[in-house]
C-alpha cells in the first residue's frame, strides 16, 4: 500500500503498522530449491498467496499474510518461506498492506 489512506475503520494496528517505512523481503524460500510449479501453473508459493488474496477482503498486512501462505507451503513442498526485515535498508518496523476490494 503506497500512497493510500488507511480507512478510518480499520485497526489501530493496521494504521500504526503504516505509519512506518517497510523494507521486508518475503520470499518463497530460504536457500533451498524451490519449486517452479505445482498448483494449476502457480508455484506452491505462488498458488498460496493468490489464494489467501483471494480469500481476505479490506486491508491485510503483509506479516499476517505470510503466517498463512508459510503454513500452506511448508505443508504441501519441501521448502519453507521467509518473511523478515531487510537489513541496513531503512526499515522502520512498519509492514506492507495490501488494500484489497
Amino acid at each position: 500500500m503506497r500512497g493510500i489512506a488507511v480507512p478510518d475503520r480499520a485497526p489501530d494496528y493496521l494504521r500504526r503498522l503504516a505509519a512506518y517505512r517497510s523494507r521486508t523481503a518475503f520470499t518463497s524460500g530460504g536457500i533451498e530449491p524451490v519449486a517452479d510449479s505445482g498448483f494449476e501453473g502457480n508455484s506452491v508459493f505462488a498458488a498460496a498467496l493468490l489464494d489467501e488474496l483471494d480469500a481476505n477482503d479490506g486491508l491485510i498486512a503483509a506479516s499476517e499474510l505470510f503466517v498463512s501462505v508459510r503454513r500452506r507451503v511448508t505443508l504441501n513442498s519441501d521448502q519453507t518461506p521467509h518473511y523478515a526485515p531487510i537489513l541496513r535498508a531503512g526499515h522502520e518496523d512498519g509492514d506492507f498492506l495490501f488494500a484489497l476490494p
